[in-house]
């Protein structure tokens, strides 16, 4: 079951490599596109729909990307099958919204779904709960889950920016989030004995 866990996790970060690199090579072209049409002398209007259908090519591979993370959450406090079902269940649901309504109710469901499994992760590490976590530590381990609440809270900032404008609050709680967590991470033995660790 070990050996199975960890080439779940290999393939889950496989996965994950896979899709930032498909989203690099897109943000890349779309960029050297945009340069070669001139799309910033077109009239506003076709501006704006060039940026909508850029958002519409890259909405699959940024769901994908955010149901990976929504599975790498919950593995700290699921067991392996409940993980596979939980995961099945978050492709199925991300997909089936994205044809009923938009990718943005996708996302917004996807991203919601994440934080809150991690906002329950966060605390029962913060209380002192032994979870699934990869390093040893508990301020690492609380690091970690700060940085993954924190990059969530920036994904959902991004995607709330159109219809409600700039959310001061959310972005700088969320960037205070993963700079605090990747303290913690990096040097959380100098704030901690070695033995508390």
């Amino acid at each position: 079951m070990d050996d199975i866990k960890r080439n779940y996790d290999f393939w889950l970060t496989i996965a994950s490599v896979v899709v930032l690199f498909l989203i690099a090579i897109l943000c890349t072209a779309s960029m050297f596109y945009f340069k070669w049409a001139q799309i910033q002398n077109l009239p506003a209007p076709l501006k704006v729909q060039y940026e909508y259908h850029m958002n519409e090519l890259a909405s699959p591979l940024l769901i994908a990307l955010l149901v990976l993370l929504g599975i790498c959450i919950p593995k700290r406090i699921l067991s392996l099958k409940p993980l596979i079902g939980f995961s099945i269940a978050v492709i199925l649901g991300a997909i089936a919204l994205w044809i009923i309504y938009d990718w943005r109710a996708a996302l917004l469901v996807v991203i919601s779904s994440a934080i809150v499994i991690q906002t329950i992760v966060f605390w029962l590490t913060l209380i002192g709960k032994r979870l699934n976590f990869k390093h040893e530590g508990y301020l690492r381990r609380l690091g970690s889950c700060l940085i993954h609440l924190g990059l969530l809270l920036i994904c959902l900032d991004i995607l709330l920016l159109s219809p409600l404008g700039f959310l001061k609050i959310l972005f700088w709680t969320s960037s205070f989030m993963v700079i605090a967590g990747l303290i913690l991470s990096f040097y959380g033995d100098i704030f901690l004995p070695k033995r508390l660790l």
